[in-house]
């Protein structure tokens, strides 16, 4: 075991590449398309709000929706 573990070792020396972080370039993937916005700055274009935004207005209409219901129905 502990010559897997010498020779890990060594190979990690020998090419300091191999636990290198990637350049911080490499990371911005996510950024691509047009820019996403707040939900109060531009109310009807739906398609360009930020994810979380989109979660709470949904989860807003549930609430309406199961709210409505329970009033509705008689609970």
């Amino acid at each position: 075991m502990s010559g897997v573990l010498r020779t890990v070792a060594q190979r990690a020396v020998a090419q300091p590449t191999l636990f290198r972080q990637p350049a911080q370039g490499a990371r911005t993937f996510a950024s691509e398309g047009p820019p996403k916005v707040n939900a109060w700055e531009k109310p009807t274009e739906i398609a360009a709000w930020k994810e979380e935004h989109i979660v709470f207005a949904v989860l807003g209409g549930w609430a309406v929706a199961i709210t409505g219901a329970m009033k509705m129905f008689g609970k």
